[in-house]
């Protein structure tokens, strides 16, 4: 769907720019002053030119939001995760930029809780926050995937 609405984008700005000189070059008006038709013309022109621009730019900023829908949904269901995860845990520690669950050593004493840094991915190397858990710039899961 996406690339239609691209595709629908480069047409209209083809059909919409033809269109536009076709009713530049057939405008007259009452007046059989010269000048006054063909500022009439620019006019026509300019606006059918505008208005194409626009919604050759609102069909493709809709095709780039549906191909990027993937990737939101993507995020909304880490941050509906995490959301999910905080409030499952008692611990007052539970949230930022420490680990999500204090773990418990061996010796049965609470663990303090790691500060997670930042992070480079392995795949295309950038560096990320350590709160993130998908690389910013690829994508990637940080699980497995730190150099």
């Amino acid at each position: 769907m996406s690339k239609l609405l691209k595709g629908m984008s480069g047409v209209f700005a083809i059909l919409g720019a033809i269109g536009s000189f076709i009713m530049a070059a057939n405008q007259t008006t009452l007046s059989s002053s010269y000048r006054v038709e063909r500022q009439f013309s620019i006019v026509v022109l300019l606006v059918g030119l505008i208005s194409t621009a626009v919604l050759c730019i609102i069909l493709y900023a809709l095709g780039e939001i549906l191909s990027n829908q993937e990737s939101i949904l993507s995020h909304i269901g880490q941050i509906e995760k995490r959301k999910t995860e905080s409030s499952s845990h008692t611990s007052s520690n539970s949230g930022g930029y420490f680990s999500s669950a204090a773990s418990i050593k061996a010796g049965g004493s609470a663990a303090m809780p790691t500060v997670l840094g930042p992070w480079t991915c392995a795949k295309c190397g950038t560096t990320n926050s350590g709160s993130r858990n998908t690389c910013e710039n690829c994508g990637k899961e940080k699980k497995n995937n730190v150099r």
